[in-house]
């Protein structure tokens, strides 16, 4: 008796849950509002779900959002709002309609993935951030394509494992059941056999090792003042972006960024992809300087620093409102200890508010200059000076060449995707086997200088680096080979390459 009436409160039970009243109050949507990208897929669960009914989804605009009709999977196609339909029946007698709004589009206000288009290499790692996040939400990650990405679910953390293009999609689940998609597109590369460095500025901040600035009042009675401010250089959208900007006074600042003693870098094809301002008054740049110039650009504060002894490749320049970029070299005059010569051509015409890819390759008897792959411009190597390693450049510069800013332009911006330094064409990569100083010992006075010159063998070798350290930076300072005496006493100078190798020096302060 006891297992009948078991029995018959499990019957009478189910028949009271297919009744549309008391279903309809267990039964719901697991988001009231989706907010999503275009490209990304949502699939919309349901709260109390239970087998034997059927389920059938609509969307009320296919043009903005569709949805699979048995699944409820939705797919936003382009920015609008839409509503998302689940009509829920059965044999016997339920009816129910649940619906959810869903927003395609960017919310300018809300959470945002702080680099949506990544390039990596196989076996590079990167960690996705987000910006805005709201309290007490809950955010997990997924990868289109495993094989290509692998992506940490709790915290966006991403490897590249595989050669391809994969999709990374955080799914933000936030207070008041709304669903927030976001999307990032990856494109994954094996790393080219050539390839000597680069960066395609995917961190979320500048790379620090790889990257300096310049600051001040620099060069050519040019308008910015160069700093280090977010405002004036950052990267957005996997583009590094320096951007110049006038005050309510009429001042300019911009920024001005270097590889001085973090690359510096032989024969070889230095190139990169740029978008320069098409404004009168810019002068933006993407150039070289000889690496024995050696210059501490942290204490760099003054007007018209002169670099005569330096040599200068300017990769490419442009000047207000052009339809040509400049490529050339500076080198010194035989006139006189204090005049240049130059030696420029200019690419062919080009829309100069698209990308566009400038290059040089650098070798022992030329330097070839290249806009968008086409040859433009090649200068036979008279000066040893232009043998020697370089390092690179990059800055937003206003007035002086770029000519007088028009009086209602407050702000102009520079965008690079990438710089790469590639082996040139048919040489193999070639690391230093040595490296040597030309003293192993200096004894000098406090406020003495002295430059300490460092040789690299082979010379094929294209990525001529150094770093140096001072074991004691109170007793002797060292910057690109120049050490300066603070105080008595004695240290360790370090010269060390790319690849590991090291040399040293003993400093001794007599007073």
């Amino acid at each position: 008796m006891r297992r009948f009436y078991f029995v018959f409160l499990i019957v009478i039970g189910a028949i009271g849950m297919f009744r549309g009243d008391v279903y309809g109050d267990s039964l719901s949507l697991t988001a009231n509002t989706i907010q999503m990208e275009q490209s990304t897929a949502y699939d919309i669960n349901i709260n109390g779900k239970i087998l034997g009914l059927t389920y059938y989804w609509t969307t009320s605009d296919n043009n903005i959002v569709t949805v699979n009709s048995k699944n409820g999977k939705i797919y936003a196609k382009k920015d609008g709002e839409a509503r998302i339909s689940c009509f829920i029946t059965s044999a016997g007698g339920v009816n129910i309609k649940l619906t959810c709004k869903v927003v395609v589009g960017v919310d300018a206000s809300g959470p945002r993935l702080k680099n949506t288009k990544l390039e990596l290499r196989v076996g590079e790692q990167y960690d996705i951030n987000i910006a805005r996040k709201i309290k007490q939400s809950k955010y997990k990650w997924s990868s289109s394509k495993e094989a290509v990405i692998d992506v940490n679910s709790s915290n966006g953390f991403v490897t590249a494992v595989g050669k391809g293009q994969a999709k990374i999609t955080c799914t933000i689940t936030a207070p008041n059941k709304k669903i927030i998609i976001l999307l990032a597109a990856v494109n994954v590369t094996q790393k080219p056999a050539n390839l000597i460095w680069e960066d395609n500025f995917n961190t979320p901040a500048l790379d620090h090792r790889k990257w300096d600035y310049e600051y001040g009042h620099v060069r050519n009675l040019e308008l910015q003042n160069y700093t280090d401010r977010v405002d004036n250089v950052s990267l957005r959208d996997g583009y590094l972006v320096i951007k110049a900007l006038k005050d309510k006074d009429g001042a300019w600042t911009s920024a001005s960024i270097h590889t001085n003693n973090r690359l510096e870098v032989g024969n070889a094809r230095i190139e990169a992809r740029i978008k320069v301002p098409y404004e009168s008054g810019a002068f933006p740049a993407f150039w070289m300087l000889g690496a024995d110039y050696e210059f501490d650009y942290r204490e760099q504060r003054g007007l018209a620093d002169t670099w005569l002894e330096a040599r200068e490749i300017d990769i490419m320049e442009t000047f207000g409102k052009v339809l040509k970029a400049q490529g050339g070299v500076f080198i010194k005059s035989s006139s006189g200890a204090t005049a240049l010569s130059q030696f420029a051509a200019k690419s062919q015409d080009i829309d100069i508010t698209k990308f566009h890819t400038y290059a040089v390759e650098k070798s022992d008897t030329a330097i070839k200059f290249y806009c968008d792959d086409n040859l433009y411009y090649a200068y036979a190597i008279t000066d040893d000076g232009l043998k020697d390693p370089f390092y690179i450049l990059l800055n937003l510069a206003v007035g002086a060449a770029g000519g007088i800013p028009d009086p209602t332009i407050t702000e102009m911006e520079l965008l690079v995707d990438y710089v790469r330094v590639t082996a040139l064409e048919g040489v193999p990569l070639t690391e230093p086997e040595s490296i040597t100083l030309d003293l192993d010992e200096w004894r000098g006075n406090v406020g003495n200088v002295k430059k300490v010159n460092v040789k690299i063998r082979p010379m094929a070798a294209q990525d001529r680096t150094v770093t140096w350290i001072s074991s004691d930076p109170s007793v002797a300072t060292v910057y690109g080979g120049y050490v300066r005496i603070k105080k008595t006493g004695t240290c360790i100078i370090s010269a060390t390459t790319a690849n590991g190798l090291t040399a040293t020096m003993r400093v001794v302060s007599n007073s």
